[in-house]
């Protein structure tokens, strides 16, 4: 389990008790208590004030507290360069500020950040220690753009997928593909897509009242329908933070955000120019265009598609990838229009029951979305959306490799001792761990 999947479990286990009934996994014979059923929360924001509770040795930078007039939308591109591998060469954070309110600011966000470019006159961001630093006054609104380069070891284990890219020519044998994607020898590219956003969560379990529920479920669908850019509706911000209701139990879950993951794979040929129609270019959800295929799905787990190269030819990926929630898997029953429809037909109390777990699943997995926007964590307050992409590296990309990442076990502990149910501070050691 990664680092991260530890971490939400330790988070968990010390929210778990604020929820009523048993700390263990749901049981049928739970007795029913008279309280609301709490929603899902996001662990998007940190708040380093209380982050001096816990030990963070020789990481003092870490709880710098951020000063602004008011609130500060941000909107963040991260492109991601990958290897003949797969693997992260080169990530960037193409950032987008917009400080409301009129005064000075002063805004702290975790790396850790290898390098940090203005793209305006009034941008001037800093790197200190992995940390970027923004400085300067608004007159009201100021507009800050930057160009951020990350760890891209680092951030391996942090973007919400993965690539992976294994070549087999064709005597069998397994060989990487050149830098740039280019093969040494015919044969054949398998690009295997994976969904890491899986989480460990503890969620309520209860039956909600069918009207509020309806009215949740028809906000989520709708919103998985669309195309809008941002996050999904979670706890506190589309949805309310709980839902009128009982609580009989809570349990333990695996949230992971689907990804809706569009774009294409392409075959180059080696003189710069691409193949004709019927590249051999498969796998779900492609269609086939000239030197390739277009993507588009929602991927939970993995997929795997395959290209045939000749040598000399190039593999080319272009994906753009958004964390979100997948219409299909709550959509109303029994053919209805909408969950109101579903409400007006007075459902049984066991059809409410299994409303209400469904209802409680997704808004679990509209949060997990929420926690990649924003992506570099910050204290500040406002609007924030993250979008992704995915692309083949130039043959020139070098990968800086990180700092080993694992989870320390000694932190975790001392962290949950400190008073890790501070959402915030989950989302700080988040990133740290």
């Amino acid at each position: 389990m990664r680092g991260a999947a530890r971490l939400a479990t330790a988070i968990a286990l010390v929210v778990a008790p604020l929820l009523p009934g048993p700390s263990a996994g749901a049981t049928p014979h739970a007795a029913a208590a008279p309280y609301d059923i709490p929603l899902p929360p996001a662990f998007r924001n940190i708040n380093p004030i209380d982050c001096v509770k816990i030990v963070l040795a020789g990481r003092k930078d870490r709880c710098r507290s951020s000063k602004v007039p008011s609130t500060v939308d941000d909107t963040e591109q991260v492109d991601v360069a990958v290897g003949p591998n797969g693997d992260p060469a080169v990530v960037t954070d193409r950032q987008h500020l917009v400080v409301h309110g009129a005064g000075p600011f002063l805004i702290y966000e975790l790396g850790p950040a290898r390098k940090a470019a203005g793209l305006n006159d009034f941008s001037q961001p800093q790197a200190e220690l992995g940390q970027v630093v923004w400085q300067g006054f608004s007159p009201g609104t100021r507009t800050l753009d930057g160009l951020l380069t990350l760890d891209a070891g680092y951030e391996a284990a942090r973007l919400p997928m993965a690539v992976r890219i294994d070549f087999t020519g064709r005597d069998g044998k397994r060989t990487a593909l050149k830098p740039g994607g280019q093969a040494r020898t015919d044969g054949t590219a398998t690009i295997t897509l994976l969904n890491l956003t899986p989480s460990p969560r503890f969620l309520a379990v209860g039956t909600a009242t069918p009207g509020p529920l309806a009215h949740a479920l028809d906000t989520l669908l709708a919103a998985a329908k669309s195309d809008r850019a941002g996050v999904p509706p979670y706890a506190g911000n589309g949805l309310p933070a709980r839902l009128a209701g009982t609580v009989i139990a809570q349990t333990e879950s695996t949230v992971t955000a689907p990804l809706r993951v569009r774009g294409r794979v392409t075959v180059t040929g080696g003189n710069g120019s691409k193949g004709g129609i019927g590249t051999p270019v498969t796998g779900p959800g492609t269609t086939p265009i000239p030197g390739g295929a277009t993507i588009s799905g929602t991927l939970a787990g993995s997929v795997t598609f395959t290209a045939a190269l000749q040598a000399g030819q190039r593999l080319g990926l272009s994906l753009d990838v958004q964390p979100w929630i997948d219409a299909r898997t709550f959509a109303p029953p029994h053919h209805l229009p909408s969950w109101a429809a579903w409400a007006a037909t007075h459902p049984s109390a066991g059809e409410v029951g299994d409303a209400t777990a469904t209802f409680i699943n997704v808004a679990a997995q509209a949060a997990r979305a929420a926690d990649y926007s924003p992506y570099l964590t910050t204290d500040t307050r406002g609007q924030a959306a993250s979008s992704f992409r995915f692309e083949m590296a130039p043959a020139t990309a070098t990968r800086r490799a990180g700092n080993a990442v694992s989870a320390r076990p000694g932190a975790i502990v001392a962290a949950c001792l400190a008073g890790l149910a501070i959402a915030g501070n989950a989302a700080l050691l988040r990133r740290e761990l």
